[in-house]
This record gives structure tokens, sequence and C-alpha cells, in this order.
């Protein structure tokens, strides 16, 4: 399989720099190995060195990614996340720079920037930022006005797939082929998801605890969507509350009775994490047997989107869920972690990463329905991947929209499916030793 070799400057660094190159790599199938010095990097290997000095004994091919000093001593303060205005290469803002170096590309097979794609790709997928800087919304959720990407106007631009191309078009200059995964049988994949947080019988008393509670979803509303994916012969996901499975409140039993209608017509059932459950001491798993499904719960969603990226990360994979399915801004369709490609979670904590995924949140429906969505459009097409779109009452009121929602991604030609399947599929075209 092909591998990319990495060499860094400062052993320090080397954990993240290996979990920013494996992630950009992601798309075309490549694994990275660490080499403990240039020179041990086998013959006509693509060498990627990363410091702030082009080392000795380095023979092509060879890219040399300077080293800015986001990893230095200023890691993990407010002054480690940058300022304004940046300055833009082409279609690329340009998150951290390291020193110049004396040579550029040339003819004996060498490239040499000064954009740090490392930092910047680990900057924007592990939220550093939401870590470490406040600007927080009632629900725990970065607002995208106090995020770097809402300041500088490229939070609808994902700035990790334009580096990610970057890279190729140096690795392709280098005589190496590259070629992205086709997981499946579209360049994109999409999603479709529904939380359904409190779940209420039809009626005026019904309407009125809705109006005051928020993401209420009220029995019409699920039969709807059900007939809708049932028509159109599509899966959905399901994110319902864990307390709903250890409760015998009424409102449990009628999760219950609902939870196994859903099952039966073969969606996913996920798990909607309430705040402040991660808490909880792993010796009882939250991913333990639905009695709905009587299967594991794979994935996760916090409730309202929200996040904590010095400690979500860690819990879940301390309690074993294989993706989360949190990172997205629900009023725009927009690239909260830079990308519309999954990928792994890196604990801050221990400065590694982890075995959960995150698939990405590109909007909530209405927010797609409401926006101009035609150079979205184009960028999905173009970069490709899987994300996710969420559905439910928070959003949708009424609920008149979401089957003219799903014709329309149905007819703009992205495959459509629940998160476990679309996510196993491309998980399944890696190299099992890829990170």
């Amino acid at each position: 399989m092909p591998t990319a070799h990495l060499w860094a400057e400062d052993p320090t660094t080397l954990p993240m720099a290996a979990y920013a190159l494996s992630c950009l790599l992601l798309p075309i199938g490549w694994t990275v190995h660490v080499l403990d010095h240039p020179r041990y990097c086998p013959r006509n290997a693509p060498l990627i060195t990363y410091g702030t000095a082009i080392p000795a004994e380095t023979r092509p091919p060879h890219i040399h990614i300077a080293a800015s000093p986001f990893f230095g001593t200023a890691f993990g303060s407010p002054a480690s996340v940058p300022g304004g205005p940046l300055h833009w290469d082409g279609d690329l803002p340009i998150l951290f720079t390291g020193p110049p170096s004396d040579q550029r590309h040339d003819a004996a097979g060498r490239i040499m920037t000064q954009i740090d794609l490392l930092a910047g790709t680990f900057f924007l997928l592990t939220r550093y930022e939401e870590a470490i800087l406040h600007g927080q919304n009632a629900e725990g959720r970065m607002l995208p006005l106090h995020a770097v990407a809402g300041r500088e106007g490229f939070i609808d631009w994902p700035v990790v797939d334009v580096m990610r191309e970057r890279l190729f078009g140096w690795l392709q200059l280098l005589g190496f082929p590259v070629a992205r995964l086709q997981p499946w049988d579209r360049p994109f994949a999409l999603a479709l998801t529904h939380d359904v947080s409190h779940l209420l019988p039809t009626g005026p008393l019904s309407r009125w605890r809705q109006r005051h509670r928020r993401a209420a979803t009220p029995l019409r509303h699920l039969d709807s969507w059900l007939d809708t994916e049932a028509t159109r012969h599509i899966q959905a996901t399901y994110f319902l509350p864990l307390r709903t499975t250890r409760t015998t409140w009424p409102i449990s039993r009628s999760f219950r009775r609902q939870a196994t209608r859903i099952a039966h017509a073969g969606h996913e059932i996920a798990g909607l994490l309430p705040r402040h459950r991660t808490d909880r001491a792993p010796s009882t798993p939250l991913t333990e047997q639905h009695p709905h499904t009587g299967k594991p719960l794979r994935g996760v969603r916090q409730t309202g989107w929200c996040w904590d990226a010095a400690s979500v990360p860690a819990a879940l994979a301390v309690h074993g869920f294989d993706y989360d399915c949190s990172l997205g801004f629900p009023d725009r369709p927009s690239f909260r972690c830079g990308t519309t490609w999954p990928f792994p979670l890196f604990d801050l904590g221990t400065r590694q990463p982890t075995d959960v995924w995150e698939v990405p949140m590109l909007c909530a429906g209405t927010a797609w329905l409401q926006a101009d969505i035609s150079r979205i459009e184009q960028t999905l097409t173009r970069f490709g991947g899987l994300m996710a779109l969420d559905w439910s009452d928070a959003q949708s009121d009424g609920d008149t929209g979401y089957d003219g929602l799903v014709g329309a991604l149905q007819a703009s030609g992205h495959t459509l499916g629940s998160v476990v399947h679309l996510l196993s599929g491309f998980l399944a075209v890696l190299p099992n030793d890829l990170l």
C-alpha cells in the first residue's frame, strides 16, 4: 500500500504532526510511517519532513513543510490561536507559516513550503480553539462569529480539503499517482439524521408542550419521516435519548414502542447524549445493548450539537462509541471542522488520536432549503466525502418540507443513507493500519 514517510524535527510535535498528515492522506488511503531520521526513508519513497530547517541527508522525492511556532511554548494558550486578518494563497487561507527556506521546488524532486499545513489541519480538525477560548452559547456550542473561520470568512469553505489538494498536487509533481477513494456510488454521501429528544402524542396539550420545549417531536412528525423514507427507499439514523433505556417512565415506554418500529423499518438507532452524561463511570458503558433493537449503540450525538474539545473525544473513547456526529452549525450549510470527510477524533489531553470517528454535520434541513446552495453543491462535488444533515422539530416546526428536501437531495445525485451504513463503507476501503 502507498506510504508517506514522516520525520519531525521536534519529537514532542510528532504525535500531532503524524495525526494531521494521516488525516490529510485519508481520502487517498495512504498510510504514514514515522522515521527516526530522514536517512532511513526507503529509496524512491515519498519523504515528508517537518521542522524549522531543512534536514541534512535527505534525498528526493522530498517535501519539506516549514514548522510554525504553533506547537511551541504557546501551545495550549490563547496566544497560539491565529489572529487576523489572514493572508490568502489563492483559495487557501494561511493559518500558520513557518520560517522561509532557501530551496524551492526543483528538478531534483524536492518541494519546500512555508505554509504549515500540519498545524492548520490539526487546529481545525481538533476544534483546538474551542478547547481554550470562550464564546459559546448556552448549549455549549462555539458561535460562528467567535470562531476564526467565522471572523475570517471561510466558515463555508473546507480549508482542510484545500490543504489536501495542495499536498496531493505536490505528490503528483514528484511522480506519485494520487486517486481518491470511492466508497460510495457517488463522490459525495449525505447521512440523514433525526434528533428525537422528546416524543409527544398528537393533541392540543402536546402542541402547547412543543411550543415550550425545544426539539419536541409529535408522533405525527415521526410518522411523516418514516413514510417519506419508506416511499423513497432510503435509510436514516434516529438519535434517541440514552436515558430512555433505563427508566420506566410512561414517556420511556412510548420511546420503546416507537424505537422498535424504527428498527423494524431498517433504520439505525443511535444515542442522543444528555449534557454531562460523559461524566458517568465507564463501569456501565453507554454502548450497552439498546433494549429497542438488541444491538449495541455505535454512534452518538451531543445534545444541542454542543462540544467540549478538551474532554469529549476521550469520554467517547472510554465508553466505546464508534462515531460522533455533533460538529456543525445548524443555521447555515458550513464546515465547522474544515472538511467534508470523516476523520478520527484527537484527545488533546493525552495528545493521541482515538478510535472514535467524527462524521461532520453540514447543517439542519431547513437551512439547506432556505440557503443558496449552488456554491455548497459545487464544493461537495469537487471535494467529495461524507457529511450528515439533521432534520428535527427544533428546526422543522410544521414539518412540511422533509419530503421535498429528500427529493431535492436525490435529484442532486448524492448518495443518501444512515450514518453507520455510509461510514462503514468508508472504513471498509481504508487500510487496517492507516492510523
